[in-house]
């Protein structure tokens, strides 16, 4: 006896049924790809400051110990790292001598030991600028990493009190000695990363630390290893145990 053979077609009903379950577990696996995504960029951006870290280590052994200059200056009312500097430029602008954000990073005294651009900036960092004219393409920022003003900045008292160091020998504890940070977008304009140790004021930022990586920041000390911390204030206002806990990175705290 021959039997006809029909194939099942799903119902409307069964295919919702479908959709709703695919539809759970991708709302379910978003977040935890999101946030292993976070995790990596982190981790990318931690290498970064490690290499950062280890350029500017090997700078001052070529260099008789003297540390990379980290100087700047205003300059027809822009805040530049002068030549000579780590970097040069501001991060946001093409400025006098170079015009261009590349040159101004390959012309800094530590880039022949850490000759890929993208090493300076955070990988959350997706700023975009203009800077030629109001009609220009718009280039990525390559930079948002800068050097702790307490290194080789501007001469002893010129600005706020700041004794900078000159020579890597004088850090008497390197392993707590900021050298790198990311830098909020509200400040990062030089290479020059300004926060006074005043043991009076508790709470507030000068140069902003980025909030880029969930609300913390990436950053490197003087003995070449890297970090993430994560803030408990906001990028508007530090709170006091923010604020004296960077404080505490400062050659001039008595934890230094």
């Amino acid at each position: 006896m021959k039997r006809n053979h029909c194939s099942r077609a799903f119902t409307l009903i069964e295919l919702l049924v479908v959709i709703a379950i695919i539809a759970i577990l991708a709302a379910m696996l978003l977040p935890v790809l999101s946030k292993a995504k976070q995790q990596a960029n982190t981790t990318t951006c931690i290498n970064n400051q490690k290499q950062m870290a280890l350029a500017w280590i090997l700078y001052c052994d070529d260099n008789s110990d003297v540390m990379p200059l980290n100087r700047w200056s205003t300059i027809n009312g822009v805040a530049v790292s002068l030549a000579g500097s780590w970097v040069m430029g501001n991060a946001d602008q093409a400025t006098s001598p170079n015009y261009n954000l590349t040159n101004d990073i390959t012309a800094g005294t530590i880039y022949p030991y850490v000759k890929t651009v993208g090493t300076y900036k955070c990988t959350e960092d997706k700023v975009m600028l203009k800077i030629s004219t109001a009609s220009g393409p718009m280039t990525p920022r390559l930079r948002c990493f800068s050097m702790s003003c307490y290194l080789n900045g501007p001469n002893p008292g010129s600005l706020a009190g700041i004794v900078p160091l000159s020579k890597q020998t004088q850090v008497r504890k390197a392993a707590n000695t900021l050298l790198f940070i990311d830098e909020d977008d509200s400040t990062v304009d030089d290479g020059h990363f300004l926060y006074p140790f005043n043991p009076s004021v508790q709470a507030g930022w000068v140069n902003v630390p980025g909030f880029r990586h969930s609300n913390g920041t990436v950053l490197s000390f003087t003995d070449g290893h890297a970090d993430y911390w994560k803030w408990h204030s906001s990028a508007k206002a530090a709170s006091i145990q923010d604020a004296a806990r960077l404080d505490s990175t400062s050659p001039q705290s008595p934890n230094n």
